[in-house]
């Protein structure tokens, strides 16, 4: 199986990580970045795969997300951010991962791309 681009490791010690964020202004602002990113990503993702594939993921709430973190910057709360990272985007990797080995089966091995 190929590495999924929402893949997602190492998210043990997660008290200093949420720390880090709190006073490294640049770690908080690429930690944001990355959240929009996975938010616009989800807006590529054809309603028909989300529907069969990831019913259970609340698809509207993951492309708002963007917006939200683009357009109400000065109130996001990080502690809100956090909890996405650690609660949600477990299962949406999950789902990526799904969606990513039904449609995009690797070649046969010795197989010319």
């Amino acid at each position: 199986m190929s590495a999924s681009p929402f893949r997602i490791s190492g998210r043990s010690s997660t008290r200093r990580r949420s720390t880090t964020l709190r006073t490294d202004r640049f770690a908080r602002a690429a930690f944001e970045r990355f959240l929009e990113i996975v938010s616009e990503a989800s807006r590529h993702i054809p309603a028909e795969w989300k529907a069969t594939d990831a019913p259970d993921i609340d698809w509207p709430a993951v492309a708002n997300l963007g917006n939200i973190i683009r357009h109400v910057y000065q109130r996001v709360d990080l502690d809100i951010l956090w909890s996405v990272y650690e609660d949600d985007l477990g299962p949406l990797e999950a789902a990526i991962d799904v969606m990513t080995e039904r449609h995009f089966p690797e070649p046969p091995s010795g197989s010319e791309p």
